[in-house]
C-alpha cells in the first residue's frame, strides 16, 4: 500500500509560497547581475566618453575661433590694412589651429585606449 498525501489547503499554500520565493530569488539575482553591468557601462562612459566629448567640443570651439580670426584677417586685407595687427591675427589663428589639433589628438587617444580595452558596449559603432 502506497502512502499518498492528500492535497490540503496548507500544502497548496506552502507550494505556492515556495514557488514565489524561488521566482523572487531568481529575479533578485538577475537584477543584481544587470545592475553591475550597467554600473560598468556608466563607469566607461564617465571615464572615457564624457572627457573625449569635452575634448571634441573644445576642438570645435578652437576651430570656430580660428575661422573667426581668419575672416577678420581677410577683411583687414581687403580693406588694405597691412598692419602688424594682421600678423598678430594670423598668429592667433595658427595658435587656435594648433590647440584644436592637440584637443583632437587627445580625444583620438582616449577613444583608442578604450577600444584597446574590452569594449563594454554591444555596438561600439552605434555609440561612436
Amino acid at each position: 500500500m502506497r502512502f499518498r498525501p492528500t492535497p490540503t489547503i496548507a500544502n497548496n499554500v506552502f507550494a505556492v509560497t515556495l514557488i514565489l520565493l524561488v521566482l523572487m530569488t531568481g529575479i533578485t539575482v538577475v537584477g543584481a547581475v544587470m545592475s553591475t553591468r550597467v554600473g560598468s557601462l556608466i563607469t566607461a562612459i564617465n571615464e572615457t566618453y564624457l572627457p573625449a566629448y569635452g575634448m571634441l567640443a573644445r576642438a570645435h570651439i578652437r576651430l570656430l575661433e580660428q575661422s573667426l580670426l581668419l575672416r577678420r584677417a581677410v577683411i583687414e586685407r581687403l580693406e588694405g590694412k597691412d598692419t602688424p595687427d594682421l600678423a598678430r591675427i594670423l598668429g592667433e589663428a595658427a595658435t587656435a589651429a594648433g590647440q584644436a589639433d592637440d584637443e583632437l589628438s587627445a580625444a583620438r587617444a582616449a577613444f583608442a585606449r578604450q577600444a584597446a580595452e574590452r569594449m563594454p558596449f554591444d555596438n561600439p559603432l552605434l555609440l561612436g
